[in-house]
C-alpha cells in the first residue's frame, strides 16, 4: 500500500510543474549597413529574399536596412558590372530593403521572395528581367523590357508608359 500513494504523488508532482517556454528574439534593432560599389551595375542577380530598390545615387554604395539579423545575412558580391546578392529565406516582414545605386541595368535575374522597384528611371536601351521566384517588379526604365521564367512560374504582365509591373507566382499555387 506504502508504494501505491509514494507513485501517485511523484506523478501528481510532475504534472503540475510551471511550464516555461523560450521564444526567439526578434531578430534585433534596424540598422543599416553601407557597402561600396566597385562597378557600375549592368548585371544584377538576386538569391533569396530580400526587398530591392533601384536610385538615383552618386555616391556609388548601396544600403542594407532591415533588423540586425536579416541584414547580417546578406552577402554581395561585385565584379565588372555583375553584382550577386545572396540572402537568407525571412518570414513575417522580416526582409532586408537593399538600395542600389543603378542607371543602365540591363539585366536583372531574382530566385527568391522579394519586390524589385525603382525611385530612379533605368536608361538602358533593353532590360533583360528573368524570374524563378515569387516576386513582385514595378520598375520605370526607357527602354525595352522582355521577360523570361522558369517553367514553374506564371507571370503576369502590365506595362503604363514607362512603368513595368511584374507579378509572378509559383504554378503550383493557381
Amino acid at each position: 500500500m506504502t508504494k501505491r500513494i509514494l507513485a501517485t504523488v511523484l506523478i501528481a508532482t510532475v504534472l503540475f510543474q510551471p511550464v516555461s517556454a523560450i521564444t526567439k528574439g526578434d531578430g534585433g534593432q534596424i540598422i543599416t549597413r553601407y557597402l561600396k560599389v566597385n562597378s557600375p551595375v549592368k548585371k544584377l542577380i538576386v538569391y533569396g529574399d530580400a526587398d530591392i530598390i533601384f536610385v538615383k545615387n552618386d555616391a556609388a554604395q548601396v544600403s542594407i536596412q532591415g533588423k540586425t539579423e536579416a541584414v547580417n545575412k546578406v552577402r554581395m558580391y561585385n565584379v565588372d558590372g555583375l553584382m550577386e546578392i545572396h540572402s537568407g529565406k525571412f518570414y513575417r516582414g522580416k526582409k532586408p530593403v537593399i538600395r542600389i545605386p543603378v542607371e543602365q541595368l540591363e539585366f536583372l535575374e531574382v530566385h527568391g521572395d522579394g519586390d524589385v522597384s525603382s525611385e530612379a528611371v533605368l536608361k538602358a536601351k533593353e532590360l533583360n528581367v528573368f524570374v524563378a521566384g515569387h516576386c513582385e517588379i514595378s520598375i520605370r526604365t526607357l527602354g525595352k523590357v522582355n521577360f523570361d521564367s522558369s517553367p514553374d512560374i506564371f507571370i503576369n504582365y502590365k506595362k503604363q508608359q514607362t512603368i513595368v509591373f511584374l507579378n509572378s507566382d509559383l504554378l503550383d499555387k493557381l
